[in-house]
């Protein structure tokens, strides 16, 4: 008798096992768009950090230039207000991902930081210089939050894909 029970509980383990196999297999097109979102992710995260380095970069230059005259505090904010306006927008925006297309936020937060560094670029004084700089963090949260997204999908498919038998 103990012996058949076990022999249904292995078949029923054996056809799970099979079923989640099949819902795992990667065609051609799939690692296509799994190759084509890495490079998305990869390029985003280059471009969402550029200004992170172009700061320290030239926190001596800013410090120095009478247009600016900025004291020690102010730099201080300066290197994290990017990080404080991602802060503040990352709840709304996680509401808006619920809301609206995908690609066109991304789209539109893309041009909102490249619009913001340019402009950061090309600051003549420091409420400029600041102004944008909390721009960046604001427009990166959507940003941030979209490949988050991605991610934590490519992830649960992995360890739906990978379970150990």
């Amino acid at each position: 008798g103990g012996d058949h029970g076990d022999a249904l509980g292995r078949g029923e383990d054996e056809r799970a096992r099979l079923k989640r196999k099949e819902s795992c297999d990667v065609t051609t097109l799939e690692k296509a768009k799994i190759n084509k979102l890495f490079k998305v992710i990869f390029t985003l995260y280059i471009l969402l950090n550029y200004d992170s380095g172009a700061i320290p970069a030239v926190l001596k230059k800013i410090r120095d230039d009478p247009a600016f005259q900025m004291p020690p505090w102010a730099l201080g904010l300066l290197g994290g207000l990017q990080y404080i306006a991602l802060c503040c927008m990352s709840p709304f925006v996680g509401k808006l991902l619920l809301r609206v297309n995908i690609k066109k936020m991304m789209c539109y937060a893309l041009c909102l930081n490249t619009v913001f560094c340019f402009a950061m670029s090309q600051s003549v004084n420091s409420a400029m210089l600041l102004l944008c700089r909390f721009g960046v963090g604001l427009s990166q949260a959507s940003i941030i939050q979209i490949v988050v997204k991605s991610n934590c999908k490519c992830i649960s498919l992995q360890a739906h894909c990978f379970k150990k038998s």
